[in-house]
């Protein structure tokens, strides 16, 4: 269920909007992993988003091994590495990222009392007693220049945190830390209590822990895979071969993971979706870590009033197809034979409420393909 609160608030601030940057470093310097840019006022920022290492604000170099231990993604231009307050609080389930894509990241304090109220709620009002009860400690924002749709974000965030900082001006943008200090603790046991006092205490050090690059906008490539051969289960215990293709001229074919906020959040959509497909057109989903907590992907599933097959990765899917798929939410587009048609659809393809015509559009153009 804690997963499940990440698509609630994605719901409420989710953008999809993706935008790429420049700059104009003043001093550049190598690293034995990565090249770091020195500002004119001395802050450090990385030359490029880099896989194995970055470094933050405070000059500190990390691995990105353990994907535990910090929060960012090409596209966003920042990222934080976990404090160990956050690790605590992440280890004992307290604590949730929550990113509104490309501009800004929150950090929430979770109490167990705020995780069994969602958990009662109905979907509708699930989102504002997430609102009301969880504790937004601290956040990030890139605001680029000129971007409006950005400045209307920044007028929210700044609205959010009692203490705005500026963190610098890098790759034609400004960032931004935000911090709260007060939060009421009704319901909090005193071990939450704790966890909370000292996530606000360590603010300043997290805030030192941002790391800033030149943000990147997901594109689309090529997919090598296909589904012509492969043997897996389904989410119910059902073997599913690449038959499931071959009663459809086109099968759209959603792949996520139980950790993806953005996979979540567009799945209140999927039913929707379902029940306006066109002829001859058909929608499955593959977890890629479903086997992982078979019980936290049902929760999902149910929750999300998903209905049509939930496929679990399999070694002959991972070497087919799954292998190939390098972000999610990815979806893809197979015809009959089990051959993916057109590019893959990487991320969001729309707003919410706007994501069912988006797909439409999509399976339209990979229809007027196979013709």
């Amino acid at each position: 269920m804690k997963k499940l609160l990440c698509a609630l608030f994605v719901s409420v601030f989710l953008t999809t909007a993706l935008a790429g940057c420049s700059s104009d470093p003043v001093s550049q310097q190598d690293t034995s992993q990565h090249s770091v840019i020195t500002l004119e006022d001395g802050t450090l920022v990385n030359e490029s988003f880099n896989q194995e290492t970055m470094t933050t604000l405070d000059g500190t170099s990390f691995l990105m091994e353990n994907v535990n231990t910090y929060y960012t993604s090409p596209e966003m231009g920042f990222g934080v590495a976990f404090t160990e307050p956050v690790k605590t609080a992440l280890s004992n389930n307290h604590f949730e990222m929550f990113p509104v894509s490309p501009y800004a990241l929150y950090g929430f304090y979770l109490p167990d009392a705020a995780t069994n109220a969602v958990m009662e709620a109905e979907m509708d009002e699930a989102d504002q007693i997430f609102l009301e009860q969880a504790f937004c400690f601290a956040g990030i924002f890139r605001l680029p220049a000129g971007d409006e749709q950005a400045a209307e974000e920044f007028a929210y965030f700044e609205e959010f945190f009692a203490d705005t900082q500026k963190l610098c001006t890098a790759f034609d943008a400004d960032y931004y830390f935000g911090s709260n200090t007060s939060y009421s603790n009704d319901g909090m046991t005193e071990e939450e209590k704790a966890e909370v006092d000292a996530l606000v205490a360590d603010r300043e050090n997290l805030m030192k822990k941002t790391f800033i690059f030149p943000p990147t906008e997901v594109q689309g490539s090529s997919f090598e895979g296909d589904f012509s051969q492969f043997e897996t289960q389904t989410l119910s215990g059902e073997t599913v071969t690449q038959d499931i293709f071959a009663d459809y001229d086109l099968t759209m074919v959603k792949i996520w993971t139980t950790w993806c906020n953005n996979c979540i959040s567009e799945m209140e959509e999927m039913p929707d979706l379902k029940e306006v497909l066109p002829e001859g057109v058909n929608i499955i989903s593959i977890c890629l870590d479903g086997a992982d907590d078979l019980e936290l992907t049902q929760e999902i599933v149910d929750y999300m009033g998903i209905t049509y097959p939930t496929l679990l990765a399999s070694e002959s899917l991972n070497n087919c197809a799954l292998r190939y798929i390098a972000n999610v939410p990815t979806t893809l587009f197979v015809d009959g034979e089990g051959k993916v048609i057109g590019e893959p659809v990487i991320g969001v393809p729309a707003k919410s409420g706007e994501v069912v015509q988006a797909y439409l559009d999509e399976i339209d153009r990979r229809l007027a393909l196979k013709q």
